[in-house]
């Protein structure tokens, strides 16, 4: 073959994406975890602190972190024909899900009931997320000063939020700190502040975002377009090509633009729409299917499922082009001396980042508002979970369908 790629290595990297999109519950942090399960310790594609590396990269990048890791891992072992197949493997799924959640909510004003199944399911994910963790803490944490960074934004990031911000902070201050020490250790003289322009580098891209969020929320992007579906095309292609952060994200830029300046949605419809990307594996971000279906299904019966897949097409497209253009790129980043140290600290503060998640879905799991106490329900998924990873070493699959059939028939009593 022209590509030197073996079709079972194709074949591989779509069933790695299809794993993750048909069991991906839970988020980006729970996707990382799955992914470093499979890839590192089932599979052995990469090494720990590769994965790490990857994680961190991403995230210095726009786009669903999710997606753009599954496409990466892909393309790594397949080449560009491994990247679609994984990312696709990953969307799929869950935008096929959520176009019949969407179908159901149009047809019969509600989405179906699986609640059962997902008060199981949550609970298992914490689980799954503190394993990866656990086994992450070793590679992401390789001096005090990297376990300073990353306990700091582990408190911060718990009780502010604010990750694209903590993010930056944690790769500036980490990275010129371990540079300085570095330096002094070495004798040699300060460079000429390599770390500050990698500082800059992220408050740009946080400018950037921030400025086409604006764009986008004041409606100035669909200024010109002539079409509903043009319009709608544009938002999400923007909205894709400039988040960063978690999925939770999108729910901002939709409230701004869709309900509040465009009146396409109601908050009740934007609420039903979130719930709909939770109930499905798979990115939150198809949570744009759910949005395209609805509005195109208000301008009538014909437009529904064209706007659901521009919808999807707009927000998942720059994550594809992205990662196909930079990913040969990011592993370089380790072998240039402050690239390298940024890459560490961004390691270190994205795992914090990942254990702050870990401790507001736990707190929002395991003490759920008006229950007034511990739910014990979630509590014995959650020990059930935690013995199947790490005494019986199942996997994370395995880990999360039991606990939304444990779930299920615990809330059955």
């Amino acid at each position: 073959m022209a590509s030197g790629r073996a079709p079972h290595c194709w074949r591989n990297a779509l069933a790695v994406g299809l794993k993750l999109g048909l069991l991906g519950f839970g988020g980006p942090a729970a996707h990382a975890a799955m992914l470093q399960d499979e890839v590192c310790e089932r599979r052995r594609w990469m090494s720990r602190e590769s994965f790490l590396d990857l994680l961190g990269a991403v995230n210095l990048i726009p786009g669903p972190n999710s997606s753009e890791m599954v496409i990466e891992i892909g393309r790594r072992r397949a080449g560009p024909l491994g990247a679609v197949l994984a990312g696709l493997g990953f969307l799929v799924p869950a935008v096929v899900m959520t176009a019949v959640l969407a179908w159901a909510y149009v047809r019969y004003g509600h989405l179906p009931v699986a609640t059962g199944f997902l008060a199981g399911i949550n609970p298992a994910i914490l689980a799954v997320i503190l394993t990866a963790i656990v086994k992450l803490v070793r590679p992401a944490i390789k001096d005090w000063r990297l376990g300073l960074v990353a306990s700091a934004i582990l408190v911060v990031g718990f009780v502010r939020g604010q990750e694209l911000l903590l993010l930056a902070l944690g790769a500036g201050v980490g990275t010129l700190w371990r540079w300085q020490t570095q330096s002094g250790r070495d004798a040699a003289p300060a460079p000429p502040t390599p770390p500050p322009a990698s500082t800059g580098a992220l408050t740009g891209l946080a400018v950037g975002n921030a400025t086409l969020g604006a764009a986008g929320g004041l409606g100035i992007l669909g200024a010109g377009a002539g079409t509903v579906l043009a319009k709608l095309f544009g938002f999400f292609l923007v909205v894709g090509s400039v988040l960063y952060g978690s999925g939770y994200v999108l729910i901002a830029f939709l409230e701004g633009t869709l309900v509040r300046n465009w009146q396409w949605l109601t908050r009740q419809e934007l609420l039903d729409a979130v719930a709909a990307g939770q109930l499905t594996p798979g990115p939150l971000l198809t949570t744009a299917t759910f949005v395209g279906y609805l509005v195109g299904a208000h301008q009538g019966p014909g437009y529904a499922i064209p706007a659901a897949l521009l919808a999807t097409l707009g927000i998942v497209l720059p994550s594809f082009l992205l990662v196909l253009l930079l990913g040969r790129h990011l592993p370089r980043l380790r072998q240039i001396r402050w690239t390298s140290q940024l890459l560490d600290a961004v390691s270190a503060s994205a795992l914090g980042l990942m254990a702050a998640v870990w401790l507001k879905l736990g707190h929002a799991t395991l003490f759920p508002p008006g229950l007034g106490g511990l739910d014990w329900r979630a509590a014995v998924v959650t020990v059930i979970g935690l013995v199947a990873v790490l005494r019986l070493r199942l996997n994370f699959a395995w880990v999360v369908l039991g606990g939304a059939l444990v779930g299920y028939g615990l809330g059955r009593l």
